[in-house]
């Protein structure tokens, strides 16, 4: 049994280890990696998870503050459940997620920001146009008129371009 835990891990295959990824179970477990495989910058988040290169922790309890899906700081990505239980709603888009869809996009959002996609505006932009990605949206004006609308407020603190890149995603910068 132990063996088998350490192996999943390990090799990162779809196998349930309690608490790997916080408060899941393992059907939810299950769906978060399903969602996570449909692009390729998701693929990669599940091999850095599966090597330990980053971490994230789905938690069901009490979230930082009412507005907060998830946080991430350094390789390390927080998803509060309690928040993303009302689902997710793209009005431009009109695309609509439900809870565990809603969960599993703020899990992609931050594990993308631990992979080092972070520190500007355009780094929140491209994650947000990789969560619309995953739920099937197309990447075009509208998309990111609607990524534009959402950031309206709170990032202004940070820069548009802040010369940042990401080993995970060779010849970006943002």
């Amino acid at each position: 049994m132990i063996q088998r835990a350490v192996d999943s891990v390990v090799h990162c295959d779809a196998d349930y280890v309690h608490r790997h990824w916080g408060d899941l179970n393992k059907n939810e477990y299950k769906t978060v990696r399903a969602y996570f495989g449909r692009t390729d910058a998701g693929k990669k988040v599940l091999t850095a998870l599966g090597q330990k290169d980053i971490y994230i922790d789905f938690i069901d309890g009490a979230p930082e503050g009412p507005l907060v899906y998830g946080m991430s700081k350094g390789r390390t990505g927080k998803i509060f459940t309690q928040n993303t239980k009302g689902g997710k709603y793209w009005e431009m888009l009109d695309i609509e997620l439900d809870s565990m869809e809603a969960t599993a996009s703020t899990g992609l959002h931050e594990s993308l920001h631990s992979l080092g996609v972070r520190a500007s505006r355009k780094a929140e932009a491209l994650v947000r146009l990789e969560e619309m990605r995953a739920a099937g949206a197309v990447i075009d004006r509208t998309a990111m008129k609607q990524v534009l609308s959402d950031m309206k407020y709170g990032y202004d603190h940070l820069p548009w371009l802040s010369g940042n890149t990401s080993d995970s995603f060779p010849g970006l910068t943002f």
